[in-house]
């Protein structure tokens, strides 16, 4: 013990025992100060570094919590047709070869097929159907099994992707709570790249249109592994009881592949924890992403991030929202009710009424796409009515689930949820004040300043690359960390040796350790 025993004479301390035990308290509190401070400063450096982030994903990842990424390009294997890229869900498909050798017999250009001039074929349906037109002018007959699995394939990518591919903001999460999840689909999608990516990780394992057995089955790549997802699963991930799951407002299959996929990759690492929200952006991507606060990052480092948001996935959660007058009170109760009532386990039980909406909504949307002679888009005219209008009676606190085709603007920034990831859509500067765009998962878009940002956004999830190691902030927090450890320690050592003349500092010890054994 730091603290003598008191030896009593007669009943009265001895003084020098009294004189001892101050010193030795003094000397107590000297050290509990000191190492106190020492690890204070420690962690406002390491608070303030955006590279600590990169290291507390090292941590997880050694302690299995989080995924490593491969760090493979998701498109290395993206085939070529005359210096122009094929779809990746199109090159992917059984028997794409033979398609690729009945354009090169028919002499067809690919210029003539590149219709949206973004130089990747068939990523359209319209792009596809001209496909088929031209090989029926060139020899129906001969290319019959090519046309035939053109058009298979233009069915299955309409009831996967969407007639022109995935659209970012036709994202609706409903009742489940997955915003991660969510912000990492709609902010890939955002990248020029993203839908070509999204595309490489899905392979059809079965199709089947026939009213008594439809079936459209997939295997989803996520880093490392594949998720082997069947029909059966897709229709009771979609079928919970008292929940609308997270859908798209087209009804393609995508996002419930997706959302489905990346919940059962995350099971092996503890699930998707939502105070670590790089984990499903690392399955997805395949490549390292980090979490640094916001306050460890300086405003230009946050502008640079979020002006190339649209080049890589970007998001942001929030967790410090204030709630201070009486509407925002409101608020905040009811999203402790919503919580309290969507994580009851009940809420999530398979229904039967719901799986026999699933497979009709599904049905039509199959039928709308193979009907003869209709040019209108799935994703105008078929906006699944039985889920969207449960949606007010099966999730109280998400307000207006709407079937519209674009972006509702919201103007209040009170609007902004707590502790909810957002996509980051990029950075501008109007009137000489940068303005960030987010967009949530239910479909409003937000216009920030960089005060209103510093105000709710906790957290920014950046591919690791982007995210600088020191940065302004962090170079700071460590000079002023080292600064005040230098001086707890210069202070503690004069305390120290005004109650014992005698005091060494641990480097001294060490020296006179070190001298003692060579002389």
């Amino acid at each position: 013990m730091l603290i003598p025993r008191v030896v009593r004479q007669g009943g009265v301390v001895a003084p020098e025992d009294i004189k001892q035990i101050v010193k030795k308290s003094a000397r107590v509190g000297i050290e509990t100060f000191r190492w106190a401070g020492i690890l204070g400063l420690l962690t406002y450096a390491a608070i303030k570094t955006p590279g600590s982030s990169k290291v507390v994903n090292d941590l997880f990842r050694l302690a299995g919590k989080q995924p490593t990424p491969v760090c493979s390009s998701s498109l290395e294997n993206q085939k070529t047709l005359s210096g122009s890229s094929v779809d990746m869900f199109v090159s992917q498909y059984r028997d794409y070869g033979k398609i690729e050798q009945a354009i090169k017999e028919a002499g067809i250009k690919t210029e003539d097929l590149d219709l949206n001039s973004n130089n990747t074929l068939f990523d359209e349906s319209i792009e596809i159907k001209t496909l088929i037109s031209k090989l029926r002018a060139a020899n129906s007959d001969k290319y019959k099994d090519e046309i035939i699995l053109l058009k298979e394939i233009d069915v299955a990518s309409q009831m996967l992707w969407g007639k022109s591919g995935p659209n970012p903001y036709d994202l609706i999460q409903a009742g489940r709570s997955n915003c991660q999840v969510m912000a990492d689909i709609q902010s890939l999608l955002l990248t020029p790249e993203g839908p070509q990516i999204l595309k490489s990780k899905v392979t059809v394992t079965e199709f089947n249109l026939s009213k008594e057995n439809l079936k459209l089955s997939v295997n989803v790549k996520l880093n490392d592994g594949t998720v082997p997802i069947s029909f059966e699963i897709i229709k009771e991930w979609m079928s919970p009881k008292e929940i609308i799951p997270s859908h798209v407002k087209g009804n393609q299959l995508y996002l419930p592949i997706f959302t489905y996929a990346l919940n059962k990759a995350s099971v092996p690492y503890g699930g998707i924890p939502s105070w670590l929200p790089s984990s499903t952006a690392i399955l997805l991507t395949e490549e390292s992403h980090s979490t640094p606060l916001t306050t460890s990052l300086s405003d230009e480092e946050l502008i640079e991030l979020f002006s190339n948001a649209n080049q890589s996935l970007t998001k942001i959660t929030t967790s410090n929202i204030k709630f201070n007058n009486p509407q925002l009170e409101d608020i905040k109760k009811d999203l402790s009710e919503f919580l309290e009532w969507f994580t009851q386990e009940e809420r999530y039980t398979y229904s039967e009424e719901k799986a026999k909406q699933f497979i009709e909504t599904t049905r039509k949307l199959a039928e709308e796409i193979t009907s003869e002679g209709n040019n209108h888009s799935p994703q105008n005219t078929f906006s699944a009515p039985k889920l969207i209008m449960l949606a007010s009676l099966t999730t109280p606190a998400i307000p207006e689930i709407t079937n519209q085709l674009s972006p509702r603007k919201a103007s209040k920034e009170e609007d902004l949820l707590p502790t909810h990831v957002y996509t980051v859509k990029g950075c501008k500067k109007v009137d000489g004040e940068h303005i960030v765009t987010i967009i949530d998962s239910q479909g409003a878009e937000f216009d920030l300043t960089m005060k209103q940002i510093r105000n709710h956004a906790f957290a920014i999830i950046a591919k690791s690359d982007k995210i600088p190691n020191i940065g302004s902030e962090g170079l700071i927090a460590i000079l002023i960390g080292a600064g005040g450890i230098a001086v707890i320690r210069f202070g503690s050592n004069k305390l120290n040796r005004l109650i014992n003349p005698k005091y060494k500092t641990w480097v001294e010890r060490a020296m006179s350790l070190i001298l003692s054994k060579h002389l």
